[in-house]
C-alpha cells in the first residue's frame, strides 16, 4: 500500500478515534477500549492526525490555489476556513496563516512595508491568464505596458500585473462633405454641384451621438474569488 493511503487510513482512524473519545457517554471505557487495541496514546494518535493532514493539504489544494466561491453573502460569512477572500488587504509576512501563502505568491499583488504583501485584489475585475512562451507573448501585444495592482507589486508581464480597459486601434471611414459658398452673394453654404465657386473647400468635421453604457464588457455574472492559504 502506498505511503499516500496509509496516511488517510491514519486520518480516518485517528478521527474516528478522538469523535468516540468526545461523544460517548462511556468515554474513560471507550478510550481504554481504544488505546488498548491500537497501541498508541491519544496524543499519539492525534499527532498522527496532524501529520497526514500535513500530508495530504498541500495536494488537494496548494496554497496560492483562486477558486470561485457562490458564497451568499460576503460581506458577513467568512471565507472557509484555510481560505481569504480575494480583496487586497494587506496581512503580515509572518503571520502563521499566511506564511505558506506569501512563499508561493510574495509581493507581486503589493507591499505596504517590509513586514506585509497584499492578497490579490481581484473585486470588480476579469482575469487573464499570462501570456508567456515561444510566440505566445503575442497573445498580449502590451504586457510590457502593465502596472502594479497595488504599490510594492509586480509589473509587466508578471503575475499580479494590471491592464486598462483598451479598444484595439482601428479606424472608421466617412464620406466626404464639401463646404463653401456662393461667391455671388457672399453666402456661407453647402455648394449645391460641388464646384469650388470661389470659396475655399474643406472637410466638415462630423461628430456622431454617443451609445453605450459606462464601460465596455461581456456578459457576466457575480461570482467571490477565494485564495488557498
Amino acid at each position: 500500500m502506498s505511503s499516500f493511503f496509509q496516511k488517510l487510513l491514519i486520518t480516518s482512524s485517528a478521527v474516528a478515534a478522538v469523535a468516540w473519545f468526545s461523544l460517548s457517554p462511556n468515554s474513560s471505557v471507550a478510550q481504554s477500549a481504544e488505546l488498548v487495541a491500537s497501541g498508541k496514546s491519544l496524543p499519539d494518535r492525534v499527532k498522527d492526525l496532524e501529520e497526514a493532514i500535513d500530508y495530504v493539504r498541500p495536494r488537494v489544494a496548494p496554497p496560492g490555489t483562486v477558486v470561485a466561491y457562490a458564497v451568499k453573502d460576503f460581506i458577513t460569512m467568512k471565507a472557509p476556513l484555510g481560505w481569504a477572500y480575494c480583496d487586497g488587504r494587506s496581512v503580515g509576512k509572518d503571520d502563521p496563516d499566511y506564511k505558506e501563502l506569501f512563499e508561493v505568491i510574495g509581493t507581486n499583488h503589493g507591499s505596504e512595508n517590509a513586514g506585509a504583501f497584499n492578497l490579490p485584489d481581484y473585486r470588480g475585475r476579469f482575469l487573464r491568464m499570462v501570456a508567456y512562451g515561444t510566440g505566445v507573448t503575442k497573445r498580449d501585444p502590451d504586457r510590457e505596458e502593465r502596472y502594479a495592482m497595488k504599490p510594492g507589486g509586480a509589473t509587466k508581464g508578471a503575475v499580479g500585473s494590471l491592464q486598462d480597459a483598451e479598444f484595439e486601434s482601428h479606424d472608421h471611414t466617412y464620406g466626404d462633405h464639401s463646404v463653401g459658398g456662393d461667391n455671388t452673394s457672399g453666402v456661407p453654404g453647402v455648394q449645391p454641384d460641388g464646384i469650388n465657386q470661389g470659396w475655399p473647400r474643406h472637410l466638415a468635421s462630423r461628430t456622431s451621438s454617443k451609445k453605450g453604457g459606462s464601460e465596455t464588457r461581456p456578459v457576466n455574472a457575480y461570482i467571490m474569488y477565494i485564495i488557498k492559504l
